[in-house]
Order: C-alpha cells, then structure tokens, then sequence
C-alpha cells in the first residue's frame, strides 16, 4: 500500500468523516432497533438477525409465517432502511481499519500494509450485506416460497464473519506500539 508510514492511510480529512460516520451508524442503528421491535418472536428472538441466520429455508418460512402482514411490512421497510446503514457502518469501519493500518505501519510496516488491504473487508461486508437484503426482500414478497433463501444465509454469514475481522483489526490499532522501536523485544543479558 503506502510506505510512507500510513500517513495516507488516515488523514485529518479521513477523521473528519470518521466523526460523521460514527453519529450516522449510531443513528441509524437506534431507528433500526426501534423498527425490529416488533419483529421479535419465539421463532425470531433476534428480530430480522434471526431471519438472516435462520440457517434453513423451512425455519425462515417459520419465522416469516410468523410475522402478521404488518410485521412483514415493518422486515421489508427494515432492509430498506438497512441500505443506509450498510453504506454508513461500511465506511465507518473502513476508515476504523485504516487508521489501525496506520498506526501499526508505524512499528510494523508488513503488518501494517496487511491491514490495510484487509480493511476493505469492510467494503466487501457492505456488499454482501446488500445482496442478502434483495434475497430477503424477494423471500418476504414470496411469502417464504423463494428457492434463494440459502444465498441469503450464506451471505448473512459472510457478512458477519467479515465484520468479526474489521472490528478486530480496528481494535489492535489501540494496542499497536507508538514507535519502531517498542515493538522489538528485548534480547536477554547473558551471564
């Protein structure tokens, strides 16, 4: 990527957008916690995660058997409203895995570089997250009769593993030594 420390990677303007960013996810995850209230079930403790994750069409159809004609109105509006913060959340943790690439280029310019590339995991999650949600529309529209349900999971689970990996990159940037040289042990003193 950059050899010039990662002072590219995350810049004052990468911060600026970093602060948008962060009060956007928040928001817009507050608003889709409120609209997945009611999609809570014995079938779908998890709301729309459970329909995600439900790992087989027939318990997807249950949990959508479930949800009256308004709660199925409240799932299609959610993955709606999803398409918003799956462009917000994506960026956010880009930027979250750039400036961990730039502090560990710091002390660690291999792994560093490694990070950075790794970082448009976040990306890559975003997109899964948006090729999930057409699925789940068109099995929600289906009434559960769509043969695509299994795309769906395996992106849900794609997704999320990605996720996995972009929040723990972003968090070692907070345990990445701030200089060169403390990231090198120290050679024990022979007698």
């Amino acid at each position: 990527m950059s050899t010039d420390s990662g002072n590219s990677l995350f810049t004052p303007v990468h911060q600026r957008w970093q602060r948008w960013l962060t009060v956007s996810t928040i928001a817009i995850a507050v608003a889709m916690a409120i609209v997945d209230h009611p999609l809570k079930t014995t079938h779908a403790p998890l709301g729309m995660i459970s329909l995600q994750l439900a790992g087989s069409t027939q318990a997807a159809k249950q949990i959508v058997y479930d949800w009256h004609p308004k709660e199925r109105l409240a799932a299609a509006f959610g993955l709606g409203l999803d398409y918003l913060f799956l462009s917000s959340y994506s960026l956010w943790m880009l930027y979250g895995c750039r400036w961990s690439a730039a502090r560990w280029m710091k002390s660690n310019l291999g792994r560093g570089n490694r990070f950075a590339w790794l970082s448009w995991g976040a990306i890559l999650a975003g997109l899964l997250d948006g090729a999930e949600n057409i699925v789940l529309l068109i099995f929600l529209q289906s009434d559960g009769r769509s043969v695509l349900y299994p795309l769906a999971f395996w992106s849900a689970t794609a997704k999320f593993l990605l996720i996995l990996m972009v929040v723990s990159i972003w968090i070692s940037g907070l345990v990445a030594p701030r200089e060169a040289g403390a990231a090198k042990p120290v050679a024990p003193k022979k007698p």
